[in-house]
């Protein structure tokens, strides 16, 4: 049995810890080193300027011992694939064409309704439902933008909504007034 003790001031509630040996045999595959192995490439891309619709493909997947009906694309993943097309998106849209900065993930909420097993082509639809674009307080030369797409994988297997922020040279895109 592991040691007990407390994570907080409420010394009332204690939590048994658990060691590697009890947790290890339930520990998921894909994490060590199964996600490691999934990549992934766009095969097409088309966009409107709040609309962008996408197709992917798995290159190199994972397929876990324990899942009997073989490959499923992971959360993990989806997100990465995701990430993709958004960020192309939000630079197209503004006419900017290369990344200089890093894109960061705002928000994320996914509800997963049935899993998706075709590795070779997977598709997203991602609609812009709030922009807002302003000039940095601290860097007149920067634009601040933080987007939300709703989003629909694979014909409604997996839908939600993910926000990102993003920053542009204000020399390379124009703030309609």
């Amino acid at each position: 049995m592991g040691n007990v003790f407390s994570f907080s001031q409420d010394h009332n509630r204690l939590y048994r810890l658990l060691t590697t040996e009890e947790w290890g045999a339930i520990y998921s595959s894909y994490i060590q080193p199964g996600y490691k192995d999934d990549c992934f490439e766009i095969t097409r891309l088309e966009f409107t300027n709040s609309e962008v619709l996408a197709t992917c493909k798995m290159t190199q997947y994972y397929v876990s011992d324990t899942d009997d009906s073989g490959f499923h694309l992971s959360i993990f993943t989806a997100i990465a694939i995701l990430g993709q097309p958004l960020i192309i998106h939000a630079h197209v849209i503004n006419n900017v064409w290369r990344k200089d900065f890093e894109v960061l993930m705002g928000k994320l909420s996914i509800e997963l309704k049935r899993p998706i097993r075709t590795p070779n082509e997977i598709s997203l639809r991602l609609r812009i439902i709030h922009q807002d674009l302003k000039p940095s307080q601290s860097q007149k030369d920067l634009i601040r933008a933080a987007y939300t797409w709703a989003f629909d994988i694979e014909q409604g297997a997996f839908t939600g909504e993910l926000s990102a922020y993003f920053t542009f040279r204000a020399a390379d895109i124009r703030l309609s007034d």
